[in-house]
């Protein structure tokens, strides 16, 4: 993904950058007033394309 690509173009929340998971990240997300929560290195690239392969295949959702 490039930057341009990357970047928060909506002008509905607050602050239109990515957030770390906090208790307050998480308030303001499910209230609408940020974009996302990243959890950096949750998956590895490996771990992100069997998670791909198996939604593909119908085996979750």
């Amino acid at each position: 993904m490039t930057a341009a690509s990357n970047q928060i173009k909506s002008t509905a929340w607050d602050k239109k950058q990515e957030y770390p998971l906090t208790a307050e990240s998480l308030k303001m997300l499910l209230e609408q007033r940020i974009p996302l929560i990243r959890l950096k290195d949750f998956a590895s690239a490996q771990e992100c394309e069997m998670l791909y392969a198996t939604q593909q295949l119908g085996n979750i959702s």
